[in-house]
């Protein structure tokens, strides 16, 4: 009797683990529900550290406090009373209608991609410094300036050049745990071109591909031009 309840106890312990989720999860690839009602875009970059219930976004350094009940399926952000439905699949995704009729799905970040570097040095990197043109025909500058229409003072301008065409975005950086994640558009309406920057040399940052919209696609490195 003495090692059935062991064994069932053992049991009831490795189902309550597999009902844990770890780690550093951000929202991308956000999924839109019904094209034909309105909705939200470009609102992916939350994070989710569930190590350390905390809620964020990449561009503020604001962290909030997250509880989520597995059992349940719902979660609440302190010190706010709404609660929010989610669900989870396979442990390697959730999604969360935050805004109307627009699912932000969570995935698992890789965060072995450590950079020796301040977040003021890879930000200089990218507003001192000219780059190639991504794929011969689009050519973008990071810049110091705040768009415009930015009155929290949080987005930076981008600029550039597109088969003749002028194009201004914006762009900012993120950071979790040194490392290093670049969010840019070329167009204020299209969805974020997310990268994770896997490392940072004399010419050039190493990218690895989170999130790519129409316009922009395979891109690898951003290589400074001479």
């Amino acid at each position: 009797m003495k090692k059935l309840l062991l064994i069932f106890t053992a049991i009831g312990i490795i189902s309550c683990k597999e009902k844990n989720v770890v780690g550093v999860w951000m929202s991308y690839n956000d999924r839109v529900i019904d094209y034909n009602k309105s909705f939200v875009g470009g609102q992916s970059g939350y994070v989710i550290d569930f190590d350390n219930n905390n809620w964020s976004h990449m561009l503020s350094d604001s962290v909030k406090r997250v509880n989520f009940d597995f059992k349940r399926k719902f979660f609440q952000i302190f010190p706010d009373t709404t609660s929010y439905d989610f669900k989870i699949y396979k442990k390697d995704s959730i999604e969360i209608e935050l805004f109307e009729n627009t699912m932000s799905v969570f995935r698992p970040l890789n965060l072995n991609y450590k950079i020796n570097r301040t977040k003021k040095q890879i930000f200089d990197f990218l507003t001192q410094n000219k780059f190639e043109n991504i794929r011969d025909s689009t050519s973008i500058e990071f810049s110091e300036s705040f768009h415009r229409f930015d009155k929290n003072k949080e987005l930076r301008l981008l600029k550039g050049n597109s088969f003749n065409s002028p194009i201004i975005g914006y762009w900012y950086l993120g950071e979790i745990h040194q490392n290093y994640f670049l969010f840019f558009t070329i167009d204020d309406c299209l969805e974020h071109n997310i990268y994770q920057i896997k490392s940072l040399e004399n010419d050039r940052l190493l990218l690895k591909k989170i999130q790519e919209n129409d316009l922009i696609f395979g891109l690898n490195e951003l290589k400074t031009s001479l």
